[in-house]
């Protein structure tokens, strides 16, 4: 079944919150504009009467009954009709319309930003909230062009019929008053602008595709632009600038072409409209003259309003081709929306988790990606014990990072189960699961800000003490206080200034300074050098002496976790050994080959 305008209109509506209160109000104080224009233009007809009568009130008494009532009327309030006084009436419904104009104006901005906050803000949590399953699949590069200017021109069109609806209520209230001064003269010219309405037809259903294809451009150059500014080192020393260069230029190319497109169907459709409406306004003033014998008066309001139509109408088309084409906008946030609401991450607990008091037991799990039919990891089992380190080591592709996102619930077993002191874990609220689960990533993830900033993201009680305390446990300290604004020291995106073992600690001390019973690290030596390795090493051992910490590592470098309680080796999706560094030497052959390298 095909879809209207209306029905798009509605879903997308909803989509950005727009309530009817809000429209209701944008509506009225419109038609009190529309209102106060057309009182001030009927004024222009007694001010022509009153020109022409050279201010005999006898003359216009006899001209019209509506003379009579406003003479007798301005006789009450003690008023003297006058050339003055009839110009300034006309003027203070002109300053009325203006006013009205500039409170529409100031609403519409208003709705118009706030609509544009809640849509951003919808769009963000959804993101967040989405599994990562679908993170896994979706570019970040196109939520970022979405989220910047697709909402914009969405938030955009979903308030254009609105500012169309109003448009048509003031070139009907036009039309009326043309009828009110000649009929005959106004039946022609709403023939001749039903014709002119016509011509753009095709250019408005048009605009339709070319804004989507504007859509599209836009999201494709915006997802090439954030994966390949990020890193532009790799492009340099890849020797791969010239081709990077090209296929931006021809995204870029596409962009400016349905750009261009676009413009170009407005621009025929605004210009399109001026010819006629001029053409019009002639053949009305040879007839009103030649045929109908209108008085001057007359011939003057009426041009004048048939000249105030122009705008309006013009207005009306480019409304509606603009409603066409940002449905594209509204469609992908929709289709957006939609895709992440189906994707959200489950909860499916109902009880809290306190602390971690024996220990994690993997039973019998498997997982497979969406995208593979095998399994990345199949029918593991295995136990880390709380209060100890368990290392999880194998080779690239080994499973490692796959039971980590399983143990963090980023992901759920496709078969077996995870418990947590004999507990499914996915009988524990997800909120409060996580909140005693302290994560350090491969990569370190800092954003924009301060050191202070970093170290205390999502901790809401963070003190200076413990700021002290944890960044001179990792052997952060000495160097933080070095630098001239110390803890207020701007690290930049991704912290790039400092070196790969100082980012990792102020990472590290993020996560200790939270203080949760269970501290997880994804490959933390991956970036360090063999001194730095060996001081986390170290660094490592004290905080589970210290705090009695359960600490899971992943890992590739087997010297960083030799001393952990329980190591786990893993291979092709399968748990291969387990056990101390010195039963593994002795019963695992991947882990002793892998040891001799390291070490010699």
């Amino acid at each position: 079944m095909k879809i209207t305008n209306l029905q798009r209109w509605q879903e997308g509506r909803g989509l950005i919150s727009l309530r009817y209160k809000s429209i209701a109000i944008l509506l009225i104080v419109s038609f009190v504009t529309i209102l106060s224009e057309a009182l001030g233009l009927s004024f222009f007809y007694p001010i022509f009467q009153y020109i022409q009568a050279d201010g005999d009130i006898s003359i216009l008494l006899e001209s019209s009954k509506i003379w009579v009532a406003v003479i007798e009327a301005t006789d009450k309030l003690d008023i003297n009709i006058s050339l003055g006084l009839l110009l300034s009436l006309a003027f203070v419904f002109f300053l009325g319309r203006q006013i009205f104009t500039y409170i529409k104006m100031v609403y519409a901005t208003k709705i118009q930003a706030s609509l544009l906050k809640n849509l951003r803000s919808k769009l963000f949590d959804s993101y967040l909230n989405a599994s990562a399953e679908y993170h896994d699949t979706y570019s970040v590069g196109s939520l970022t062009n979405i989220m910047t200017q697709e909402a914009n021109a969405a938030v955009l069109g979903i308030l254009k019929p609105i500012e169309l609806i109003v448009y048509i209520v003031m070139l009907a209230v036009y039309i009326a008053m043309l009828m009110i001064i000649s009929f005959e003269m106004t039946m022609i010219s709403i023939v001749v602008l039903f014709i002119a309405s016509l011509i753009p037809q095709g250019w408005m259903r048009k605009s339709i595709e070319v804004g989507e294809n504007v859509v599209d451009s836009n999201t494709k150059l915006s997802a090439y632009l954030v994966s390949r500014l990020k890193f532009p080192n790799l492009v340099r020393l890849s020797g791969t600038g010239e081709i990077e260069r090209s296929n931006f230029n021809i995204l870029n190319e596409n962009q400016r072409r349905h750009n261009v497109e676009s413009s170009i169907l407005q621009t025929k459709t605004e210009v399109s409209v001026d010819p006629i409406v001029v053409i019009l306004s002639l053949l009305m003033l040879y007839l009103s003259v030649t045929q109908l014998n209108m008085s001057i008066e007359l011939i003057g309001l009426y041009l004048l309003i048939v000249m105030r139509i122009l705008p309006v109408i013009k207005s009306v088309l480019l409304q509606w081709q603009g409603i066409n084409s940002v449905l594209g906008s509204v469609n992908i946030i929709k289709k957006l929306i939609s895709e992440m609401t189906a994707n959200i991450e489950k909860d499916t607990g109902n009880i809290d988790f306190s602390k971690l008091q024996n220990n994690i037991i993997f039973e019998n799990v498997y997982y497979s990606y969406p995208s593979t039919a095998s399994y990345a990891i199949k029918d593991i089992s295995f136990t880390i014990p709380a209060n100890r380190m368990t290392a999880i080591v194998g080779s690239s592709g080994s499973g490692k990072s796959t039971i980590l996102d399983l143990l963090l619930r980023l992901r759920k077993p496709k078969k077996g189960k995870i418990f947590l002191d004999k507990v499914n874990c996915n009988k524990f609220l997800l909120k409060s699961y996580r909140d005693h689960i302290a994560y350090v990533p491969q990569s370190p993830q800092i954003f924009e800000g301060s050191i202070i900033d970093h170290i205390c993201y999502g901790i809401n009680n963070c003190n200076d003490n413990d700021i002290d305390l944890v960044c001179n446990m990792v052997g952060i300290g000495k160097f933080i206080n070095s630098l001239p604004d110390r803890y207020r020291t701007k690290l930049g995106e991704d912290a790039v200034r400092l070196s790969g073992g100082q980012r990792q600690r102020i990472e590290l001390a993020r996560a200790l300074i939270s203080k949760k019973p269970i501290l997880i690290l994804d490959e933390p030596t991956s970036d360090l050098d063999n001194k730095a390795e060996n001081d986390f090493k170290l660094t490592l051992r004290k905080i589970n002496e210290k705090f009695n910490t359960t600490i899971v590592v992943i890992s590739h470098s087997l010297k960083s976790i030799s001393w952990a309680d329980s190591i786990i080796v893993v291979a092709d999706g399968k748990i291969s050994a387990s056990g101390t560094h010195k039963e593994l030497l002795g019963t695992c052959g991947w882990y002793s080959e892998s040891w001799k390298t390291e070490v010699e």
